[in-house]
């Protein structure tokens, strides 16, 4: 783990800015004496313009790794574009893709190491995820050619469409994956073959059902972590 501005961060920073691209990218961040899966955003003159931190943690990160979950799931809008981030084991939560839904989250990015035995079944997770939001995704990963210690997973990096589709991907090899987005495009889908998909779901989405049957349920069963408040929220 390193601090957010530290040696690998300003790597990242100087290729943005050299490129001027704008740069998405996780690893372990150190603060005030807690560890962060984070995700950073770089702009193109290599400032950070955002962040996102893992919500959804594996017992090996939270209980074995002691690293901090984050506490929120906020858009970031870059040059007009709004995105929603999602960290590897988070994408086994809808909920997570749904709130950036209802802000109005134009691509969903999730880098990830989780390959192997679940590809297949993550691989149609991610494309529920962008149908279901009605977001473009993008998910990366590493590509790894040899057995790491107690496993092996053969990965791609994908981008698909608000319907699932595949619209670019690097396949099992190294690469890089790269497609256009028309961000004005009509998202239209079989659910709603008249108008857009998006405006359809954010319009039905019943938030205060959901929340206050989350808000009940989450008393009575057991939490990996602790309820949060307001209060004590990071």
């Amino acid at each position: 783990a390193e601090e957010e501005d530290g040696p690998f961060s300003t790597r990242l920073s100087e290729f943005a800015s050299e490129h001027a691209i704008i740069v998405v990218s996780n690893h372990l961040i150190s603060e005030g004496g807690r560890y962060f899966n984070q995700a950073t955003f770089f702009g193109r003159q290599g400032d950070i313009v955002g962040r996102y931190r893992k919500v959804q943690l594996t017992v090996g990160e939270y209980e074995g790794s002691g690293i901090t979950p984050g506490d929120d799931l906020d858009v970031v809008e870059i040059e007009g574009v709004r995105y929603g981030t999602f960290i590897c084991n988070d994408q086994a939560f809808p909920e997570i893709c749904q709130v950036y839904a209802l802000q109005g989250a134009d691509v969903l990015l999730h880098p990830t190491q989780a390959a192997g035995p679940t590809e297949t079944i993550r691989s149609e997770m991610l494309r529920t995820r962008a149908h279901d939001a009605s977001c473009y995704l993008v998910t990366s990963t590493f590509l790894q050619d040899r057995h790491l210690s107690w496993q092996h997973r053969e990965s791609r990096a994908t981008i698909c469409d608000y319907n699932g589709y595949t619209l670019a991907e690097t396949g099992y090899r190294e690469g890089h994956a790269t497609a256009t987005l028309d961000l004005e495009e009509r998202r239209w889908t079989s659910w709603c073959p008249d108008g857009d998909h998006g405006e359809s779901i954010r319009r039905q989405h019943r938030a205060d059902l959901y929340s206050r049957y989350y808000g009940e349920l989450s008393k009575g069963k057991e939490n990996m972590v602790p309820a949060r408040t307001d209060s004590d929220a990071s």
